[in-house]
């Protein structure tokens, strides 16, 4: 049986991350301009949506799935999760007696949290300047191409390249959540290029409560953040929880003190970024830090970040609307550098210690090259997506090729985990998706487009029949049964499947009523400004 302890602690740290997101929505919300609050905030929780689906395709399989024998990525075999509830029964009966184990359903949700908080940090970098379907296209191409890999990479146990093989530490997420995301919107800064009025105008939070309130709500997630990632509920747990407070306090009174030298008085604003800067540095070495160190770390980071988003930004010239590579990408590495120095040798997950602790300076170097390959695979990721096949087919056409041309993509490989189809069914799947991609390309007619794809694979299912195992309801609307076997009847009979044709019917002339042309480029200035 599974332990109750264990499983209801790792269930609220879940809910505790979940809450991030819509917590990052006003943050962000209260900090960018009047005009672009609502953009910026539903762009936030769109994210929610996307990732939720993303990650349940295919998001948690790339991540976590194989057999750990591919050091940058994981697997096939859970896509669609098809399968977790047999094994969430199969793990009660195989569940040692008083052995603290839970339900491997739970890390599910909680890395999907995990996922859905990092992909959301990258949008504060391109407030006001990125539509808002070219970023819903952009997040589900990320969350796959950037962050699954990388999770894999760190999280992904033996034979993973930065956590096995390079052996870096990272407790909660300073490579995977906090680097990718910031150093992705830096690089959508530089490729978007400025806004309108960018160093002439001046960019004032247009709402300090809702900064204040999305701050807590960050700070009241970010305990399920770090004490969750021990995984079980323990003293590692309880320090991780210990030093996530000390370390956003000590960063909050630092931020405070820089902007009383710097500026001449503290600020609510400088007080919740702070607090966030804090947060951000402890969370690769929540469980493997003292308090003390954690309080050195928090006093550290903030000035580091504040002289990057005051002096670095205009140094260099890019425009992070809301500071998610200041704050997030360079508290990260803050984090991963001094987790090198301070993690203590008893607590750390490889053989070496922080420098010091053992004066051996192994540990510190990994933790830099961990960080350094991070840099490399999300910026080498980040060029791919841009200038490579994907995106310039989204940017010299549009980003709605993605609504029919992804399902299909992916639901053609969930073919994969049912025995009973061929290869060639599979491929048969994902020509559809391009075909009708190809159609909306031609028409620029979306609906209707979207009309005839679940009427053409539910006329297959009634030709073909519908399998006799039960129908796969996603795949049938998505990709059809066009190898099943013929007029077998499947589990509604033939009957069933004219129902379908006649709810696919209804479906086109939906998408007929909705008849609607749209083009426009993939990324473009919002508005103009001033």
């Amino acid at each position: 049986m599974f332990d109750t302890g264990t499983t209801g602690f790792m269930i609220v740290c879940a809910m505790l991350v979940l809450l991030m997101t819509p917590g990052l929505a006003f943050f962000y919300g209260g900090l960018s301009r009047r005009k672009n609050v609502v953009n910026t905030m539903v762009m936030v929780f769109t994210v929610i949506g996307i990732v939720g689906v993303t990650w349940t395709v295919c998001g948690w399989s790339f991540a976590y799935g194989g057999d750990g024998s591919v050091p940058f990525f994981g697997g096939f075999d859970q896509l669609g999760l098809f399968g977790a509830v047999q094994g969430m029964l199969a793990e009660v009966q195989a569940a040692p007696e008083g052995a603290a184990v839970y339900p491997g359903i739970v890390d599910v949700v909680f890395q999907m949290a995990f996922c859905m908080i990092t992909t959301a940090i990258i949008t504060g970098a391109v407030a006001g300047r990125m539509k808002f379907g070219a970023v819903c296209a952009f997040v589900a191409v990320w969350v796959v191409v950037v962050y699954a890999p990388l999770a894999h990479m760190v999280w992904g146990g033996d034979g993973s390249l930065i956590g096995d093989m390079i052996g870096a530490l990272d407790f909660a997420g300073g490579d995977v959540v906090h680097i990718s995301s910031g150093l992705t919107g830096l690089i959508l800064c530089l490729l978007l290029g400025r806004r309108k009025g960018f160093a002439v105008l001046s960019y004032r939070p247009h709402n300090v409560p809702f900064v204040a309130l999305g701050a807590a709500l960050l700070w009241f997630g970010w305990f399920g953040f770090n004490a969750g990632s021990e995984f079980a509920a323990d003293g590692v747990a309880a320090l991780a929880l210990t030093n996530t407070v000390v370390a956003s306090g000590a960063a909050l009174v630092s931020w405070l003190l820089v902007e009383r030298v710097r500026a001449g008085k503290p600020t609510l604003v400088g007080a919740a970024t702070g607090l966030v800067a804090g947060l951000v540095v402890i969370t690769p070495a929540a469980g493997f830090v003292e308090p003390w160190a954690a309080t050195v770390m928090g006093l550290i980071v903030s000035p580091i970040c504040y002289l990057s988003i005051s002096s670095l930004k205009k140094r260099l010239g890019y425009d992070d609307a809301l500071d998610a590579f200041g704050c997030h990408a360079i508290g990260g590495v803050t984090g991963g550098i001094l987790t090198g120095l301070f993690c203590v040798p008893e607590l750390s997950w490889t053989e070496y210690g922080g420098l010091f602790y053992t004066g051996d300076p192994s540990l510190l170097i990994s933790q830099m090259l961990g960080i350094l390959v991070t840099i490399v695979f999300v910026g080498v990721a980040e060029e791919v997506m841009y200038r490579g096949f994907i995106m310039s087919v989204l940017r010299r056409t549009n980003s709605k090729v993605l609504a029919i041309a992804v399902p299909s993509l992916m639901f053609g490989a969930l073919h994969l985990t049912n025995p009973n189809l061929t290869p060639l069914s599979v491929v048969n799947v994902m020509l559809i998706g391009v075909a009708f991609s190809v159609m909306y390309y031609k028409s620029g007619n979306l609906w209707m487009c979207i009309g005839y794809h679940i009427a053409w694979n539910l006329f297959q299912s009634v030709v073909y029949g519908m399998p006799a195992s039960g129908v796969d309801v996603p795949s049938i609307v998505v990709g059809g049964y066009p190898v099943g076997n013929l007029l077998n009847g499947g589990a509604f009979g033939i009957e069933g499947g004219v129902l379908a044709t006649v709810a696919a019917l209804l479906a086109l002339a939906y998408a007929l009523f909705r008849y609607r042309a749209s083009r426009y480029r993939f990324f473009e200035e919002a508005g103009k400004e001033g």
